[in-house]
This record gives C-alpha cells, structure tokens and sequence, in this order.
C-alpha cells in the first residue's frame, strides 16, 4: 500500500482528514487514481496520526477481501441469494474510513451493483462487520 496526504480542507477539529496517495482497492475495486479523494480516513486529532495510518492500511486489506461478508449481509436483506459474480460487479463510488481508536473504527462505503443498477448502496461497517444497507434511490 502506500502514503496518505492530509486534507486541511476537510479536517475537522477533532479529526485529521487524509486521502490515499496511490491507488487503493476497496471491496474488490481498485479506485481510478483521479478519484482518491473519495476515500477519506479521518482519524481523531488524539490519536498517534503515523500509528492509525498504519491501522488503516490493514483496515483497506480486509475491506478489500470482505466479499463473503457483504453478500451474507445483503442477501439477507433481501432474502434471496445473490449472484455468484456479484461482488465482482460492484463500482465503489466513495469511501469514509472513521478511527476514533484503536478498537473503535468503522467505514461508510457508497457503491452500485448489479441488482439494482439504478440505486445506490451505502454499507455501514463496524470493523470487518457489515452493520446496515441502505439501498438508495
């Protein structure tokens, strides 16, 4: 993985914003380098900043190996099963990485998928658990 660039403009008081500096790969999809700003990591300004950073590098790792994870979720939500290829047809629009912690961390990631191509999926993780989808649109 790689470095992160801090993002004053979107740093928040009690949280450092950050952006990957080279490409990333989150639930499968690897990010066009000209839309890394849409994965941000904000970090509580108490924390060690360098430490986190590396927290989040692992954090990226098991999101992008999270498949069985997501789909177990969402199928139960819809109550059917999903297509074997779906987690390979997802399109992550955005992602927002939270550490308050150590052991309290948790991302938002926004995506479109192939069984509702006109609506948008918001996955809420708790660690490397998928907690709520909402289905937008």
């Amino acid at each position: 993985m790689g470095s992160f660039v801090l993002d004053l403009e979107n740093s928040l008081a009690d949280y450092q914003c950050y952006h990957p500096a080279n490409p990333v790969t989150v639930l499968h999809y690897e990010m066009p380098e000209d839309e890394l700003d849409q994965v941000s990591v904000l970090i509580a300004a108490s924390l060690n900043q360098a430490d986190m950073l590396l927290c989040v590098e692992d954090y990226l790792r098991d999101l992008q190996n999270s498949g069985e994870e997501a789909a177990r979720f969402y199928g139960g939500l819809l109550k059917a099963p999903l297509p074997d290829d779906w987690f390979d047809t997802l399109e992550v629009y955005s992602a927002e990485i939270s550490l308050a912690s150590e052991t309290d961390y948790s991302a938002v990631i926004t995506c479109g998928d192939s069984i509702f191509p006109d609506h948008i999926l918001e996955m809420y993780w708790e660690k490397k658990r998928v907690t709520d989808i909402l289905l937008i649109g």
